[in-house]
């Protein structure tokens, strides 16, 4: 596992397909189950479970790819911020996003329906639903 992977260390060769790895000060050698606990890597490109010490496996490095792949995509981090506990703070509500979007997904069903008896009921226009707020809801 590499534990710290970001642009800096993929090193591009004359093909676009030409890419190494470099940098292997902090890679350790896991098996595919083992869970480590020790927090290190770059801080914008770390996975949650690193930042939250409840041990992470080799995920840990597709999480830093993804990272990788926003940046090269949009142009900025999906992580950032004014200072270290920002980025910290904001890799780890991720967490709570990702859950959220899980439970919307598994309750998709149940919700259309919901929304559709809502906007079909005779009781309740466009400008009362402008109103509502997630925590009415």
């Amino acid at each position: 596992m590499h534990r710290d992977l970001k642009p800096e260390n993929i090193l591009c060769g004359e093909e676009l397909e030409d890419l190494k790895i470099a940098d292997f000060g902090l890679s350790k050698m896991v098996l595919p189950k083992e869970k480590m606990d020790s927090a290190c890597g770059t801080l914008s490109y770390v996975a949650p479970e690193v930042l939250t010490m409840q041990g992470y496996g080799r995920e840990a490095d597709l999480w830093s790819v993804g990272v990788i792949m926003f940046l090269l995509l949009c142009g900025k981090l999906p992580f950032d911020g004014e200072d270290h506990n920002e980025i910290i703070r904001s890799t780890i509500q991720v967490l709570e996003f990702l859950f959220y979007l899980f439970f919307v997904n598994s309750m998709r069903q149940e919700l259309l329906e919901w929304f559709r008896i809502l906007r079909t009921s005779p009781c309740i226009t466009t400008t009362h639903m402008s109103h509502i707020s997630c925590s009415q809801l």
